[in-house]
């Protein structure tokens, strides 16, 4: 009795522990084969996804190879135009065409070339000249070049003004700061007037003009570790210290949002301005001396 009792519970203990060994293995392959299918799904999405990213970014070589290509603006029509200070041309980049077309400065114009330029919203190019060679005569003149009749236009100043930094507001109206003046520059593109707005600090060294949506103008003022706000309709200069100590701020851009990005070239950050709560934000770029 003693042995047939013992046969009858052993065979019933070891079916019940086979089975839920059976049921924890089954489920580990499960889980092991889910695991290892969604590593895979993750690395093919990984794959893939870096194959986009890196056809993202393409090169396309200059007709010129020593062109030295500097300011850039994109059209209406989404082709891409900028400079060669070698060549002393201005070409525009057809990325459907792929193709390039250059237009040189005109012979008459004399030894000078290409510094800034701006797209108007008619679709117009307005520019800065800088002199050719050393010694030469420095270009106290703007220029237009306009792509729907390939004409370019030169406007000669009436005052020592040496055109630097340059910029085309949504109205129309050219705005420009110059190399030897601390002033602020506006030129109406329907009769050429100009006016000047002699700026607050001294020797500000000005960089980096922008146009924001409501028609204002900022710049910034390296020397002065400054940004500035130009309102036209108050002919008032508002000024912004930097936090960060002689950052030298420099090139701005400005989103969507009316908020003011911009370069700080001496502490390696990346600056941003909020106009309306006139609050500073700073990135510490990761790449030392960016």
């Amino acid at each position: 009795m003693v042995t047939k009792t013992q046969n009858n519970i052993t065979p019933v203990s070891h079916t019940s522990s086979t089975v839920i060994t059976r049921i924890i293995v089954h489920g580990l392959l499960l889980l092991c084969g889910f695991f290892f299918a969604s590593v895979a799904s993750i690395a093919s999405d990984s794959q893939s996804g870096g194959a986009e990213k890196e056809q993202v970014i393409r090169e396309v070589a200059f007709p010129e190879g020593l062109s030295s290509a500097q300011s850039l603006a994109i059209d209406a029509a989404g082709r891409l135009w900028f400079t060669e200070k070698v060549g002393k041309k201005i070409t525009v980049f057809d990325p459907e065409k792929n193709t390039f077309k250059s237009h040189a400065l005109p012979a008459s114009w004399g030894k000078m070339g290409f510094s800034r330029f701006a797209m108007s919203p008619d679709g117009d190019i307005w520019f800065t000249l800088t002199r050719w060679v050393e010694g030469g005569e420095e270009p106290h003149m703007l220029g237009r070049y306009s792509p729907a009749d390939g004409y370019f236009t030169k406007y000669n100043l009436s005052i020592n003004i040496l055109p630097k930094e340059i910029i085309v507001d949504a109205a129309g109206v050219v705005w420009f700061t110059s190399s030897n003046k601390n002033s602020l520059y506006r030129v109406d593109p329907k009769n050429f007037n100009l006016k000047g707005y002699a700026i607050p600090a001294k020797n500000s060294y000005q960089s980096g003009l922008a146009s924001d949506g409501e028609g204002n103008i900022w710049f910034s003022e390296p020397n002065a570790n400054t940004l500035v706000k130009f309102v036209p309709v108050k002919h008032v200069f508002y000024e912004y210290p930097v936090p960060t100590p002689f950052a030298n701020p420099g090139d701005i851009s400005i989103d969507s949002n009316g908020n003011v990005w911009f370069v700080q070239t001496s502490a390696n950050r990346l600056g941003l301005f909020y106009p309306e709560s006139q609050r500073f934000d700073e990135a510490i770029i990761p790449t030392s001396n960016s």
